[in-house]
Parts: structure tokens; C-alpha cells; sequence
């Protein structure tokens, strides 16, 4: 009788302390994770078309994702970008902190195009960006995609939020 409470206790310990690991791993890794494979996990992303080019975008929409950016990353493929999603209109200036690779900065209001920074080179930081009007999104694409594809200010953008 000994044996088997003692059992049961262990059982009952044991699984509990899964269920607290279970618990720690669920609150941190949203909040904590810094490398690629899991900020891509908790990242969402969706399709935008740029000039009917269709560019998958991780969507940064809260301080923090939009605080790493594309940071740390090693490169953004052809169709590949970052949209920055703010809850107002502003002048929102961006710098290439922790960047390992250029990009062209895109300023969006009301689905059109504001202001674009071309070629903008991890080698220009600490200096920022800023577009010439307010926007309330930023779409950042691989460098030179504006330029091979003919963007320009005033031209619109599909499938934003």
C-alpha cells in the first residue's frame, strides 16, 4: 500500500511538472525568441502585390516586431519583404541597425505609394530614413526591386491590411 501511494505521488509530481514546463515554454517563446526559425513561427505573414508582382510579407504589427525588423537577417529573396503596420499616420523614420544587407524602403498611405528611399546600405547607420509625407505603413523589399520593376510614388498597392 506504501509502495503504490508513493507511486501515485510521483506520477502526479512528475506530471505536474510538465505541465508547468509546458506552460514556461508557451509564455516565453512568443516573447523572447531572437532567431530566425522562431521569430518566423510567431511572425505572420501574407501576400501583397506590388505593380502585380506578388511579394510574401512578414508582417510586423506591435512594438516589438517592428522594433527587430529585418535585423539579423542574412537576406530577403526576390519576393520577400517586411510590412510595417503603425496604428496612425506619421512621419516614421527607420535606420539600417543590425542589417546585414540593403533594401529599399517603400512608405504607403491609403494603399499608395508617399515617398520610397532606394538602395539604402547597412553601411548608412546610425543615420535614419524618413519618408517625405506621413504613412501608416512601410513596406521594406530587396534592394533594387523598385528600380527593376518600374515603383513609384503614387502607385497602389493589393492586398494591404
Amino acid at each position: 500500500m506504501y509502495n503504490e501511494r508513493m507511486n501515485f505521488k510521483k506520477k502526479v509530481f512528475v506530471l505536474l511538472g510538465t505541465v508547468v514546463i509546458l506552460s514556461a515554454s508557451i509564455w516565453f517563446l512568443p516573447y523572447h525568441c531572437n532567431s530566425d526559425s522562431c521569430l518566423e513561427y510567431i511572425l505572420q505573414t501574407k501576400t501583397v502585390l506590388v505593380k502585380n508582382i506578388p511579394i510574401l510579407v512578414t508582417v510586423a504589427d506591435t512594438e516589438i516586431k517592428r522594433e527587430r525588423g529585418l535585423s539579423g537577417r542574412n537576406e530577403l529573396k526576390e519576393n520577400e519583404g517586411m510590412l510595417f503596420v503603425f496604428k496612425s499616420l506619421d512621419i516614421s523614420g527607420f535606420w539600417m541597425k543590425d542589417m546585414k544587407f540593403s533594401i529599399d524602403i517603400v512608405w504607403i498611405r491609403e494603399n499608395k505609394i508617399v515617398s520610397i528611399e532606394k538602395n539604402v546600405s547597412p553601411n548608412s547607420f546610425p543615420n535614419v530614413f524618413y519618408p517625405s509625407e506621413p504613412a501608416s505603413l512601410v513596406l521594406e523589399l530587396p534592394s533594387g526591386f523598385c528600380d527593376a520593376h518600374g515603383v513609384l510614388v503614387g502607385d497602389s498597392l493589393i492586398g494591404l491590411p
